[in-house]
């Protein structure tokens, strides 16, 4: 009988995608058809978001960008909304509907190491029930190019400059057009210095070279959105949909102002901070955290952002040596669970800061954590055991840990002053879904900062800028000699007038990374293996290995150990 029931879901199944894809099919310029029961998926799709993520329905905002003309037609497209506006669903729904309905594999693009293991690990259960390939591009992880997979597609989830190996390695084996959509989060990376030039090189390879690659970007708002528009040929939808009402609060010594635009100097009174502090206490903790943190914790969370790593452990360890014993009874067994599962993944021991700090709830959250350690600390934070966690700016970017309250520890991240994408990205934080009718946030100030954090809370929207000519022209050079090495349209002189570039190619010719015959350019063997590493150490690492060729014998393996 199970097994009757479990083939009549699978024809149900079978039968859903085949009327979907049909569908797609007959998808054309004028009209927008209905695709099927979920967004153009299988009914079983909506009972997995359910049982998996805990979505019942979406939100307004999301049905009406799924349901856009310009996505029915796989237009490519760029949607902004604040943080914790639920972009990165949208996002999931599309890579579904690409694996499934037509059947192509997917890249999703993510700006750091530990999203991509979280997005991995998200979406394996998906993989499992609808049978498809869930692929880490991070690290040391990710094959060039991706096994081939017989009846089955592949999402590859990757950092940025995983993504563009992948994208290199499938032009280079003519399987380009085996990818049929890449999404791409926090696309105003793309202003961001030599990480935004990757991302451009990226982008303008796949717009280039595959018939029929949709792209999908996620990006804060932005000043110039119609140059981004116009790079990638685009749709823009954009929304200020917020599940919680945020508001944005500074401190200068112990007044709290509201962040208010209206207001001439930009912040209101609000309220002064009203909490005892003893004289030594007054000077461990100059800038009222602990105040501010015990108006919320434990009955709430609270995330504490820092400028740096060892900033983190530091205030992490300050908070836990003032706060009552009462701390420490509340979910003491789940710490104590906690804390022997860290020393588990630890083999044997703790970090002394960690095993300091979890009896009362709190810990730290940066990228000296392992994988298993992050996920561990953040499951206990999502689920109450602790309520409190000291961060640095990476949290902010993706991982969906949002909390009642939200402390920026100081306007800087390491030494240089924040972004207002930055800031609106970890502010954006503050107020749970479905648990607390608003959220607020505190940044910190000293004096000095006071006018620049007044343009930085109340200035219009960043402008985002390609960074193919940073450092000299590096990213031009780079693009150049992959778009040379990967045989593309065989480049010619004479229509490439522009400085820069004449400038890119001389470079390349000068140390040997292209030759030039007539007007057709080639790669050569260094240049072939240049483009697959980075422009930027190749030299260096091609003169260590000539130079240790000297001394090596080739007769056995041990050479590699050198190497």
């Amino acid at each position: 009988m199970a097994s009757r029931s479990a083939a009549l879901k699978e024809a149900v199944l079978s039968e859903e995608i085949s009327v979907a894809m049909q569908a797609m099919e007959e998808v054309s310029e004028e009209k927008t058809p209905d695709l099927g029961p979920f967004f153009g998926l299988p009914s079983r799709v909506k009972e997995l978001m359910l049982r998996l993520k805990g979505i019942q329905s979406l939100y307004e905002w999301q049905e009406t960008c799924l349901n856009l003309p310009s996505v029915q037609r796989r237009k490519n497209l760029i949607y902004s909304l604040p943080t914790s506006g639920g972009k990165t669903l949208v996002a999931e729904i599309l890579i579904l509907r690409e694996l499934l309905c037509r059947k192509k594999d997917a890249l999703f693009i993510l700006p750091y190491v530990s999203l991509v293991q979280e997005k991995v690990r998200g979406l394996a259960s998906f993989g499992v029930e609808l049978d498809f390939l869930v692929e880490e591009y991070a690290g040391s992880k990710g094959r060039f190019p991706p096994v081939k997979r017989k009846g089955r597609r592949s999402l590859y989830v990757a950092t940025i400059e995983k993504a563009h190996s992948l994208v290199n390695s499938l032009i280079e084996n003519q399987r380009i057009d085996d990818l049929g959509l890449v999404v791409v989060d926090e696309l105003h990376m793309l202003g961001d210095g030599s990480r935004g030039a990757i991302i451009e090189m990226t982008l303008a390879k796949v717009l280039y070279t595959a018939k029929s690659t949709q792209i999908i970007g996620m990006s804060a708002t932005l000043g110039n959105i119609k140059d981004l528009q116009t790079f990638l040929r685009a749709e823009n939808y954009s929304n200020d949909f917020r599940p919680v009402q945020l508001k944005e609060y500074v401190k200068l010594q112990d007044t709290i102002y509201e962040v208010d635009p209206k207001e001439e100097d930009c912040f209101k009174f609000s309220r002064l901070l009203n909490f005892k502090y003893s004289s030594s206490m007054q000077k461990l903790d100059p800038d009222h955290i602990i105040a501010m943190v015990t108006e919320v914790i434990p009955k709430h969370s609270c995330l504490v952002f820092c400028p740096t790593k060892k900033n983190c452990e530091n205030v992490g360890g300050l908070i836990c040596r003032y706060l009552r014993k009462d701390f420490l009874l509340l979910h003491e067994q789940q710490k104590l669970l906690l804390l022997s599962q860290l020393e588990e993944c630890g083999r044997g021991s703790v970090c002394p800061v960690l095993s300091r700090t979890v009896p009362y709830g709190v810990a730290y959250h940066h990228s000296g954590l392992t994988g298993e350690e992050r996920r561990l600390l953040e499951e206990a934070y999502t689920c109450g055991t602790l309520c409190l966690l000291t961060c640095t700016s990476t949290l902010a970017a993706g991982v969906n840990l949002p909390a009642r309250r939200v402390i920026l520890r100081s306007p800087y991240v390491a030494a240089d002053f924040l972004k207002r994408s930055q800031y609106k990205q970890m502010v954006g934080r503050a107020g749970r879904a479905g648990i607390d009718s608003q959220g607020e946030s505190i940044l910190i100030l000293q004096e000095k900062d006071r006018l620049t954090a007044k343009t930085l809370v109340s200035a219009p929207m960043e402008k985002c800028f390609s960074n193919l000519l940073l450092d000299e022209g590096k990213g031009l050079r780079s693009l150049i000699l992959s778009l040379i090495g990967l045989n593309e349209e065989h480049l010619c002189v004479q229509t490439s007038l522009k400085e820069a570039l004449q400038l890119s190619l001389n470079f390349l010719q000068e140390n040997q990374l292209i030759i030039r015959e007539g007007e057709t350019l080639s790669v050569t063997r260094l240049g072939k293996a240049t483009y697959k590493v980075d422009l930027l150490y190749s030299s260096v690492l091609y003169k260590d290995l000539s130079k240790g060729l000297e001394g090596l014998m080739l007769n056995s393996f041990l050479h590699l150990l050198y190497l």
